[in-house]
């Protein structure tokens, strides 16, 4: 998993996922790993296709938030770097795309890359909170906030939204939670009060 962290560039991401040594032994944690390591890299289209590539093999996928709050966390990366548009045609994306068709793996009828391309990170990270539904715990709604800062329309309207979201779905209102929406209400900080 530090090898990730030490990738330079999305492209290097890849190599190290196809190198062979890895191959049929890549870990959930070394998946969450390059996961994030794409959004610190700035590129959310990279880190759709690695879950949509390796999700299946993280056993909790569908009973627990943690890969999708990286999956999360790595839009909130992209959003803070530059909220573009979530786009699959990078060379790293592609490399991934290939050869996730090469082992012939790429045959899932839903894909969550396909879902969110075109879509700015922070327009991703909405519509993943309300995918998730009463499956988000408090910290997709935590790193949801942090994004949603960057988002255009962030302010009062938005963050409250949020919270009301997630309140309704049983979050509790702790500090970390509300710093994270106080953040929403970018330069409107009397309204948060």
């Amino acid at each position: 998993t530090s090898m990730m962290g030490l990738c330079e560039c999305p492209a290097e991401v890849v190599e190290l996922l196809m190198n062979p040594l890895w191959q049929n032994r890549v870990s959930p944690a070394v998946i969450r790993s390059a996961i994030t390591a794409s959004g610190q890299l700035g590129d959310a289209g990279l880190a759709c296709a690695l879950f949509d590539r390796y999700a299946p093999m993280d056993k909790f996928v569908d009973s627990s938030p943690r890969l999708w709050n990286v999956l999360l966390g790595a839009l909130a990366d992209c959003a803070e770097k530059s909220n573009g548009v979530i786009e699959l045609n990078s060379s790293a994306t592609i490399a991934l795309l290939q050869f996730s068709n090469s082992e012939g793996t790429a045959t899932k009828t839903f894909s969550m890359s396909q879902t969110l391309q075109g879509k700015t990170c922070t327009d991703a990270v909405k519509f993943l909170i309300h995918y998730l539904g009463d499956m988000a715990n408090g910290q997709s709604y935590c790193v949801a906030a942090a994004a949603l800062q960057y988002d255009p329309n962030s302010g009062p309207d938005l963050a409250m939204s949020l919270f009301r979201n997630a309140t309704n779905h049983g979050i509790p209102a702790d500090g970390r939670f509300v710093n994270a929406i106080f953040r929403c209400f970018g330069d409107k900080i009397d309204d948060a009060l």
